[in-house]
């Protein structure tokens, strides 16, 4: 008898809440480089337009009345609203570099293994991720029968004491989810 499972009589179980804000929050860093940039391009494009930039008009007696929206004044929403966006997303990243060096007091190979396994791809399939952390953190990986390099026990250790620390520095309570039992 194979003392192995297959998936189809043992899939996996879904990843719990917890798992997936923190999965969430790591993704949504990594979105914030490409964000910041492109409200940087926005407020840089409005700026060189040539055009002023200082809302100014006068409602006039006779002339129609109610609101209306002048193109200077289209440009200071514009800038306002990408400006607001940037920094936005600079005090996120921010937020959650903190929160990385509080759970992990300064380890770089956490900070490796978090840049490679979340950040360094776009692409979610866990093999591409799991290939680009043992690239950097080989002692995380095995070389099985067929020659090739995969994550050993202590990768599926770190990640999930990542998730653990983030969780609750984050404050994402596990014990809800009955992943740990609380205590008395």
């Amino acid at each position: 008898m194979n003392k192995y499972k297959s998936r189809k009589t043992n899939p996996h179980r879904p990843l719990p809440e917890w798992k997936k804000s923190v999965d969430r929050d790591l993704w949504e860093y990594a979105k914030a480089e490409f964000i910041i940039k492109h409200q940087e391009d926005i407020i840089a494009d409005a700026r060189a337009d040539g055009t002023k930039i200082t809302a100014s008009y006068t409602l006039q007696e006779g002339s129609r009345g109610g609101e209306s929206v002048y193109k200077e004044e289209s440009y200071v929403i514009d800038i306002d609203q990408a400006e607001r966006t940037r920094q936005n997303r600079i005090d996120y990243r921010k937020h959650i570099d903190e929160a990385i060096q509080f759970a992990f007091h300064g380890d770089r190979d956490k900070e490796t293994f978090i840049s490679r396994y979340w950040w360094t791809t776009s692409n979610r399939h866990p093999y591409i991720r799991i290939a680009l952390v043992l690239e950097a953190l080989p002692f995380l990986g095995r070389i099985n029968r067929n020659g090739q390099v995969v994550p050993n026990d202590n990768f599926h250790k770190w990640r999930q004491g990542i998730y653990e620390g983030l969780a609750d520095v984050l404050g994402y309570d596990r014990a809800i989810k009955g992943d740990i039992q609380k205590e008395p």
